[in-house]
């Protein structure tokens, strides 16, 4: 259903996230509202998510359906934090919140596709 170009941007975001939680570890002010375990937790999921875009399993699914709703209740409740005490946008979670629904919906679309190619998966 969609092109492997767009796993690969899916990918290659992630592995973007990855860096920037790295960065976060070395440079904490990047992101001061997270510790530092938690960037290097996120520097490992964002790294196993971008390999999962490539192989697409339910099992991959499962998990990435845990992590965008993860994504959505924190990203989406700190934006809305921000929003209301600071009157600011912070954009990488607006990103967040609309992109990884997305993404998911394209990965159950391309799950059912293929599965309909296949007979399973």
């Amino acid at each position: 259903m969609h092109g492997v170009w767009l796993w690969r941007v899916a990918a290659a975001g992630f592995v973007l996230a990855a860096l920037y939680h790295a960065a976060a570890v070395v440079h904490p002010a990047l992101a001061p509202g997270s510790p530092g375990w938690r960037h290097s937790l996120f520097v490992g999921i964002d790294l196993l998510v971008a390999v999962g875009f490539f192989w697409r399993t339910r099992v991959f699914a499962a998990a990435f359906a845990v992590l965008t709703a993860q994504q959505l209740w924190s990203h989406g409740s700190s934006a809305l934090r921000l929003w209301r005490n600071e009157h600011r946008v912070h954009w990488i979670s607006v990103f967040v919140v609309v992109v990884a629904p997305l993404l998911l919906l394209a990965l159950l679309l391309d799950l059912r596709q293929r599965r309909g190619v296949t007979g399973n998966r």
